[in-house]
C-alpha cells in the first residue's frame, strides 16, 4: 500500500463515521495512526515469516513480462459489435451471454485501451451484475491463458506456507484451534486451512449501543 490508498481509506472512515477523526489512523508526516501501523506490523510478520518469499521471483516475473508485452494490432469484426449490443441490453440466458461476452473480448479490449473507467462501466453494463465476476474470469482467461488457474496450481505450497505462519505468527485463538486440530485426509485439510483465512481477515465491524461504541477489528 502507498500514501495515496491510506489517504484515500482514512478518508471514506471519516465521511462513514462522522465522529471519527483522520489523523488517528493515518498521518503522513509523522508516518502514524492506527491504520498505517496495523498494515506495517502485519507486513513485517508476513515477511519474517518466509511467507512470499517464494513467490517473489514469480511475480517479479510476471511484472516483467507484463511490461514488456507489446500492445498488438486487435482485430475488430461487425460479429464483436453485434455481441456488444446484445450483451449491453440483456443478461440471460446466461449461457448465452458468457458465449457472446468471449467473443467480444477483442472489442472490449479494445474500449478498455482508449476508455476511461466510467465509460466501460457504462458501455459494458454487466460488470455490475451479480455474475460479473464470472464475466472477469472470461476476460482473464482470454487475456492470460495461461495464468487462469495459478491459485488453484498453487494452492498446496500455499497451504503449507499459511500453516507455518499460523503456528508460529498469527494468535487468534479460532485460528489456533483450526490448526491445531487439522484432519490427516489431505482434501479435508485444504478445506480447513480455508477457513483460517476466514478467521484471520474477519471483516471489520462497527456497533453502537445506547451511547457507547465499540469496534471489532482482526488482530494477530
Amino acid at each position: 500500500m502507498n500514501y495515496a490508498m491510506f489517504d484515500n481509506i482514512t478518508g471514506d472512515i471519516v465521511k462513514r463515521f462522522a465522529s471519527e477523526k483522520k489523523e488517528y489512523y493515518f498521518q503522513k508526516e509523522k508516518r502514524n495512526g492506527k491504520l498505517y501501523n496495523k498494515y506495517r506490523s502485519m507486513s513485517r510478520a508476513f515477511r519474517k515469516s518466509g511467507f512470499f518469499k517464494k513467490y517473489l521471483r514469480v511475480r517479479t516475473n510476471n511484472k516483467l513480462e507484463l511490461e514488456s508485452r507489446e500492445v498488438s494490432a486487435i482485430s475488430v469484426s461487425g460479429i464483436d459489435s453485434e455481441d456488444k449490443i446484445w450483451v449491453k441490453t440483456r443478461n440471460s440466458p446466461w449461457e448465452t451471454v458468457e458465449s457472446k461476452w468471449n467473443s467480444s473480448f477483442a472489442l472490449r479490449r479494445q474500449d478498455i485501451n482508449i476508455h476511461p473507467l466510467k465509460f466501460i462501466l457504462s458501455d459494458w453494463p454487466l460488470y455490475a451484475h451479480s455474475n460479473g465476476y464470472r464475466l472477469i474470469d472470461i476476460d482473464f482467461h482470454n487475456l492470460y491463458p495461461e495464468k487462469s488457474n495459478l491459485f488453484l496450481n498453487n494452492w498446496n505450497s500455499l497451504k503449507d506456507n499459511i500453516i507455518a505462519v499460523c503456528k508460529n505468527i498469527v494468535k487468534l485463538p479460532a485460528a489456533k484451534k483450526i490448526i491445531n486440530n487439522l484432519p490427516t485426509n489431505k482434501d479435508l485439510e485444504l478445506i480447513e486451512v480455508s477457513k483460517v483465512l476466514a478467521a484471520i481477515f474477519k471483516p471489520v465491524a462497527r456497533k453502537t449501543i445506547a451511547k457507547q461504541t465499540w469496534k471489532v477489528s482482526t488482530g494477530c
